[in-house]
């Protein structure tokens, strides 16, 4: 079954964080509790052990408020975590499982994971953007999960560009609209919270002040890093390099743009003679920036000076150092260099 344009645009819009090479809108599970393989949910992210669940849902016609509360329970608060809490359950409960993708068949993840988070996405026009209920109380049966709009989604992914960024902020989100929040009134036990406060841009731009120097202005830069990546041809030399980015902060994305864009002025391949913290295996790689005025500029003058910053960054301790070389034009070239370090 082709997924329809509700779960197509959920699938395009989380791509504003993630690589598509972390996004799957056909995963299927099979679990030594089924007797054959299901479908895990509409839209998977499977990032480094930690899964994003996406359950979407649509409705074409219909208007009125008892409308909308009748097809928002039966299609959100029922239909989609009960889906949600089915592959949630699976993975936390099964002793042996693999998640793949029912296209190509290939393994998408087997574990472990580090974390799972459950998400459901509705369209529906006539649904009141600031006053839907923005998440659903877990409890012992079923588990909670954050609500979106899709024009919300659509705004999260593209003001959370990053990836660890996105998991964090959907932490965060639900604590949020949990304290701001109240059950609705003769839902009885299946009871679902209702938003009542907080608007959904105030939410970002609260975790966006939290989590960065500059907020807003540093998730314009880490978006504009995004963008060069999703750009930059993918192939098995650069997947790898390409799987080490995407661990980065808003704050890291922020600092290589930085140091991009002090080289406006300059000539030849230049290095400032910086590293930049990358954050990623406990803070033991690091990012070199070097800029190039030449489009043209040789692999042998770039491996010279690539070999001098490694060096430099070994005896600083770094174990890996990630290399950007930039043309004024985007990325020119990527170095993802040995787990070794060179002798």
């Amino acid at each position: 079954m082709r997924p329809d344009k509700a779960e197509q645009k959920s699938a395009l819009f989380i791509k504003n964080s993630f690589l598509g090479m972390y996004v799957f809108n056909n995963s299927q599970i099979e679990s030594d509790l089924l007797p054959n393989a299901i479908e895990l949910c509409d839209v998977l992210v499977s990032f480094h052990g930690m899964l994003i669940l996406i359950e979407v849902k649509r409705f074409d016609e219909g208007t009125g408020q008892s409308a909308q509360e009748q097809w928002f329970k039966n299609r959100i608060v029922y239909e989609a975590r009960k889906q949600l809490t089915r592959g949630y359950s699976l993975l936390v409960d099964s002793k042996k499982w693999r998640v793949f993708d029912k296209r190509t068949k290939e393994t998408i993840v087997r574990g472990p994971l580090e974390a799972i988070m459950t998400v459901a996405v509705f369209e529906r026009d006539d649904i009141d953007n600031d006053t839907y209920p923005k998440v659903m109380s877990n409890d012992n049966k079923r588990v909670g999960a954050n609500i979106f709009s899709l024009p919300d989604f659509q705004m999260a992914t593209e003001m959370v560009p990053t990836p660890l960024d996105f998991f964090l902020f959907l932490q965060h989100r639900y604590q949020v609209f949990s304290q701001h929040s109240f059950p609705l009134v003769g839902a009885q036990n299946d009871a679902y919270i209702f938003h009542r406060v907080v608007d959904e841009g105030t939410v970002i731009a609260a975790y966006l002040l939290e989590h960065t120097k500059e907020g807003e202005h540093d998730a314009s830069a880490a978006k504009a890093l995004h963008e060069m990546l999703v750009a930059f041809p993918k192939n098995n030399d650069t997947v790898l390099w390409l799987d080490e980015m995407s661990c980065i902060t808003i704050e890291i994305a922020q600092e290589i743009v930085k140091m991009r864009d002090s080289f406006s002025d300059s000539k030849g391949l230049v290095w400032n003679g910086q590293f930049i913290s990358s954050g990623i295996n406990d803070r033991k790689n690091a990012i070199a920036v070097l800029h190039s005025k030449d489009i043209n500029t040789t692999l042998a003058s770039i491996g010279k000076a690539r070999r001098g910053i490694e060096k430099d960054g070994y005896k600083m301790g770094f174990v890996k150092i990630l290399l950007f070389v930039f043309h004024e034009d985007g990325i020119l070239r990527v170095f993802l260099p040995p787990t070794k370090r060179l002798s």
